[in-house]
């Protein structure tokens, strides 16, 4: 889970580099590019989680 949490923010980090090279008189638009994260990181960690206990088999209760 974390190794696709830094891809999120990497991905992230290159389209704020790439709007601000775009638009470089628009400075302050190449922050924006990080407000959508605090949607993207917990949703991408709810279904992390729901992968992962539809792989792993349940615990026994003995």
């Amino acid at each position: 889970m974390e190794i696709g949490t830094w891809c999120i923010l990497f991905a992230a980090g290159l389209l704020s580099t790439a709007v601000a090279a775009a638009l470089p008189h628009i400075q302050p638009v190449a922050g924006w590019v990080y407000a959508p994260l605090g949607i993207v990181i917990p949703f991408f960690a709810w279904l992390t989680r729901r992968a992962c206990k539809k792989a792993l088999p349940p615990p026994d209760a003995a």
